[in-house]
């Protein structure tokens, strides 16, 4: 869209929809982010020589472990951001970049490989061949192939073949070969359609390399062993490292070494913390081609190390390179704010209203003398402060649009001072107000990464007894304990126990067993230990993954729940979960964690900003009745059945609409929001007799989907999605049909079973 065609009205609904400040933390590698090269250059030069250094074998071994430290604020999320940007365009590596790690301590190893796979692989089904996963094989293949030279697109049986000989050279019993080679050929036979059951293959591949347990005849299929009744898995933590090192050779093969990333790490308690580094030294010893780079906030990791909560062997191994993040200067924190005002304003810069305005100050609608009189003589600026100081900025000119209209705004900016900044309000609800906020937040992040939070009961059972622990002794619930079922030599009935205290004094227990995969044997035979259990606890409620992975039972399994099923509400509940419910529990450890390490700031009042202590945000939780309001969590702490809210018939948006609306839009700007897309279709569309908050919710729905499809790439921002075209895909030579062929041609040559491995 030409200048000519850009109106004075849209400039002044993308001011009043957009802040680009609004989001002062980044979480993921997101495309079109803002980014100053300028700032951390240094540092991130460091990373790139890292990964430059394993790709060349300077590592010793071949693998190095980094620390990225830094105050609280400082940018370290955003430099691993920018490393996996760099990554995924630049095509140097192969990245995985994970958060909030959440695991019990036994399990930790297992989580961490089962969080990695879902990240290669995805979940999308019949896309496999859109995955890294399958990229990384491919590039493996393709290079090993350069090394002898040969060229052009191989047979399916010979990408096997050759694929099975590199992976020979790391695992000699094979079992893990056969997985990645059953996983290539069952994507291939999915993507080409006349396999209908290839796609069940692909995902019980990626079941049994992420750790899980995959049924006997799935597991036949692929050429693995059966371990047990309940049918084949990874059988120990050494198993879990070969997969690992398996990964990094592929990686290593294609000559784009695989990198690991794990931020946040000081959030994790200090029992997974010990489980988690003692993994990671055993990986960075055994791998080679492995880059391992953690990060966390510097005074909390260095209590890990002085507390010898990190042993000093694994210590010295993930510290081989200490990277240590600085506050910026002035001059860089200029850069910082100019870069996402310059984002925001470029496309409206030629309309003629706003020439003079713009000639005059390269801020506009920011204003230079407001950011030099905040800057003021400061020698370190935190760069998430400055953020913060232009968002408050930005929500003031927003203020003055509203309160004195779009031309008189325009007339007298920046304007003299500060506007009203409305009713006073205490310190307990403005940190309500921000904790409610970025709950919203951050379960939408997950929401648009769903992969980066698999399906796993032992995360769900972790996550929920540590938000537990936190509504322990409070008089509002009925909950007096909660424990983890210890393991021992036989399969605990429960993965958790808890008791309460009911208004007359007397005390009923609860056991809790979570399931989360999509073995029938497994579901069956715990289904069954919960039926035959001689001393059953008052009440016994099984945990489902409904939306991702609903509870599948074969006729046995089937029986023994309509057994269960067959008991009182009070003695038998199934809990079927959704995605936005694991998210939302997620979420608030997440925001709780981040506060004990310093990592959440509140501003009150306005212009003053420190850290949230751990208990103003497990406070402000209850206070919002977040804990309450979580289905499992309710029933465990006042034994009263989940909240049914009747939803109201959501707005009749046109999705078609909707995705036009985007789509015009992105073809003259970097990216808008979605409360700009809900304003402009309310005024278009007929829609004004619908709350605002309805059409909203229905417009971030529609532009979820729409990045799921690869269609715009979303972010997060408060409540609202900012919404940008995505980057082009580097499809691998492989993953597109070849000339005069196609994926279904590959697939029918692919077909063959993998037990005939060369």
């Amino acid at each position: 869209m030409d200048g000519a065609r850009i109106s004075l009205n849209q400039f002044f609904r993308a001011l009043r929809g957009t802040n680009p400040f609004a989001k002062n933390r980044v979480s993921d590698g997101a495309e079109g982010e803002v980014d100053v090269a300028a700032i951390h250059q240094a540092e991130f030069g460091q990373l790139i020589r890292r990964v430059e250094d394993v790709r060349r074998g300077m590592g010793g071994a071949g693998s190095i472990g980094v620390m990225v430290l830094g105050a609280a604020g400082i940018g370290k999320s955003h430099v691993l951001a920018r490393l996996a940007r760099w990554a995924r365009r630049d095509g140097q590596a192969t990245l995985v970049l994970l958060h909030n790690v959440v695991a019990s301590p036994q399990r930790m190893a297992r989580y961490l490989l089962r969080a990695t796979m879902s990240t290669l692989a995805g979940s999308r089904s019949g896309g496999y061949t859109e995955s890294e996963l399958y990229r990384l094989l491919n590039r493996a293949i393709m290079g090993r192939l350069s090394s002898q030279g040969r060229s052009g697109v191989p047979h399916p049986d010979d990408r096997a073949i050759v694929l099975s000989r590199i992976l020979r050279e790391v695992d000699g019993d094979r079992e893990v070969a056969r997985a990645l080679v059953g996983f290539l050929r069952a994507a291939l036979a999915a993507a080409g359609g006349g396999d209908p059951a290839a796609d069940d293959r692909a995902r019980a591949a990626v079941e049994w390399l992420s750790g899980e347990v995959i049924g006997a005849d799935a597991a036949e299929e692929l050429g693995l062993r059966s371990g047990d009744e309940d049918g084949a898995s990874l059988p120990d933590d050494q198993s879990i490292e070969l997969v690992f090192c398996q990964l990094a050779h592929l990686a290593g093969t294609a000559e784009r070494p695989l990198v690991l990333c794990i931020d946040q790490v000081d959030n994790l308690d200090d029992e997974k913390v010990t489980a988690l580094s003692a993994f990671l030294h055993v990986l960075i010893d055994h791998s080679r081609q492995l880059l391992v780079v953690v990060s966390g906030v510097r005074q909390s990791m260095l209590r890990l190390q002085a507390q010898q909560i990190v042993a000093e062997a694994a210590w010295d191994r993930l510290v081989q390179h200490r990277i240590e993040l600085r506050a910026v200067d002035p001059a860089q924190a200029r850069l910082l704010v100019q870069a996402r005002v310059e984002q925001f304003a470029g496309p409206f810069r030629e309309l003629g209203e706003l020439r003079a305005a713009v000639s005059a100050d390269s801020l506009f609608p920011l204003d230079d003398a407001w950011l030099s009189g905040w800057l003021g003589d400061q020698v370190d600026v935190r760069p998430r402060d400055a953020l913060t100081a232009a968002r408050d900025r930005w929500e003031q000119q927003q203020d003055r649009v509203q309160t004195a209209g779009a031309d008189a705004w325009l007339e007298t900016w920046p304007g003299g001072g500060p506007p009203p900044l409305g009713p006073h309000r205490s310190l307990i609800e403005t940190v309500d107000e921000l904790i409610d906020r970025k709950l919203v937040e951050r379960i939408t992040e997950r929401k648009l990464q769903p992969d980066a939070l698999p399906p796993d009961a032992d995360n769900l059972a972790t996550l929920t007894l540590s938000l537990l622990h936190y509504c322990l002794g409070r008089t509002a619930y009925t909950l007096v304990s909660a424990e983890r079922t210890a393991r021992g030599r036989k399969v605990p009935i429960y993965d958790l126990l808890a008791s309460e205290r009911r208004p007359d004094g007397t005390e009923t227990s609860t056991g809790v067993l979570f399931l989360a995969g999509d073995n029938k044997q497994k579901s069956t035979a715990g289904i069954k230990r919960m039926l035959e259990d001689p001393h059953p606890p008052e009440q016994r409620i099984l945990v489902t993954d409904e939306e991702r992975r609903p509870l599948g039972l074969g006729p046995r399994g089937l029986a023994h729940y309509e057994a269960l099923r067959k008991l009182s509400r009070r003695r038998f509940l199934h809990l079927k979960m959704d995605f936005a419910a694991h998210a939302a529990l997620d979420a608030m450890l997440g925001l709780i964690r981040s506060a004990r390490v310093g990592d959440l700031d509140v501003e009150f009042p306005r212009g003053e900003i420190r850290p949230l202590a751990e208990v103003e945000v497990v406070e402000s939780l209850h206070r919002l009745n977040r804990f309450a309001d979580q289905p499992l969590l309710r029933l465990l702490l006042t034994e009263e059945p989940p909240v049914v809210v009747p939803r109201p018939r959501p707005p009749d948006v046109d999705a078609e609409r909707v995705r036009a609306t985007i789509a015009g839009h992105l073809s003259w700007r970097p990216g808008l929001t979605t409360v700009e897309v809900t304003e402009e279709l309310i005024e278009r569309a007929e829609l004004g007799a619908f709350p605002f908050d309805d059409v909203h919710a229905e417009i971030k729905r529609i532009a979820q989907a729409l990045h799921a499809r690869g269609v715009v790439d979303a972010t997060a921002q408060d409540d609202a999605l900012l919404l940008r075209l995505p980057d082009e895909t580097r499809l691998d030579p492989w993953t597109s049909p070849a000339p005069g062929g196609s994926h279904a041609a590959d697939a029918s040559a692919g077909s063959a079973p993998p037990d005939g491995l060369p």
